[in-house]
């Protein structure tokens, strides 16, 4: 949003729900005359929010007396209805100017999930019931030069960019002395995955 400042200084704008509830804040530094301020608030689709200044502060932005004609409108994005001071015809219009609104960058249709929290958990245990049910193993590792298969399958060797690096067909071992030392991924046939420390 625009605002024209009277003075420099810090300004917080609070975004609020229908109710008062301040969900998101933001304080940025205004310097005097026009200035862009970057909210990035992202906001669900809703009804009646408030776009504010918090109570009991003397913000010294400009406002528009007169002369409104709500509501402002961003085709299929929001509607800026009324100000907490009046309404049409004889409103007041609060501090934001020129919004700049977009939609997500990409967005899905939501989907419910149930989470559960484990505080009992044990970390190693955990590691170690998920390498028993991986039936795909390599040894030595680290490695320096030859890194063995408990079976023989395709793999390919991934660093940690996600960039495939090195692919072998139906082998029992790769050798990986042309690698760069560092930390890579190889994955089977079966698309199941091991860290490997090349050194």
């Amino acid at each position: 949003v625009r605002v024209y400042a009277a003075n420099s200084g810090n300004r917080t704008i609070e975004l609020r729900d229908a109710n008062g509830t301040v969900l998101q804040s933001v304080s940025r530094f205004v310097p005097s005359g026009a200035f862009r301020v970057n909210l990035n608030f992202q906001i669900d689709p809703g009804t009646d929010y408030q776009l504010g200044i918090p109570q009991g502060i003397q913000p010294n932005l400009y406002r528009n007396n007169s002369g409104t004609n709500y509501p402002y409108t961003i085709a299929n994005k929001v509607s800026i209805k009324r100000s907490s001071a009046g309404s049409n015809p004889v409103g007041f219009y609060y501090f934001f100017y020129n919004w700049r609104v977009k939609s997500p960058d990409c967005s899905s249709p939501r989907v419910p999930v149930n989470a559960i929290v484990d505080t009992t958990c044990n970390i190693t245990a955990v590691k170690e019931m998920v390498e028993e049910l991986n039936d795909f193993q390599i040894y030595p590792n680290p490695v320096s030069r030859e890194l063995y298969l408990n079976e023989t399958t395709d793999v390919a060797i991934y660093n940690n960019l996600g960039e495939r690096v090195l692919v072998k067909r139906d082998v029992e071992s790769v050798d990986v002395s042309g690698l760069d030392s560092g930390v890579y991924f190889i994955q089977n046939a079966d698309k199941e995955t091991i860290k490997i420390i090349i050194e």
